[in-house]
């Protein structure tokens, strides 16, 4: 397994393309929480990029900011396999009522 790295707000906006203050609004919506160092600066590891990567797949398809922290909170301790598996079915109904309005 490798190492975790840790970047700084400006060194992990670079990394993932997204501004500091969309990542300060994601720690706001409950999406990320970042590390805490130092004089209480935030800290980013490959595990947040990861969670970066995911809640782009989910904004891709149409989640709602409400519906990826759902998803999320779901995939993190609160829901099995089964109960994702069954929220993401219903998005997709969801999803594909919104496109016919």
């Amino acid at each position: 397994m490798s190492t975790d790295n840790q970047y700084s707000i400006g060194q992990f906006s670079k990394l993932t393309g997204l501004s500091p203050d969309t990542l300060r609004y994601y720690e706001r919506q409950h999406l990320l929480t970042p590390l805490r160092g130092t004089r209480n600066l935030r800290y980013y590891s490959n595990q947040h990029q990861e969670r970066i990567a995911l809640i782009r797949r989910l904004k891709g398809g149409g989640f709602s900011i409400a519906e990826i922290q759902k998803y999320l909170e779901l995939r993190s301790h609160h829901g099995t396999f089964q109960q994702r598996r069954d929220y993401l079915a219903k998005q997709l109904i969801t999803l594909h009522e919104r496109q016919q309005n």
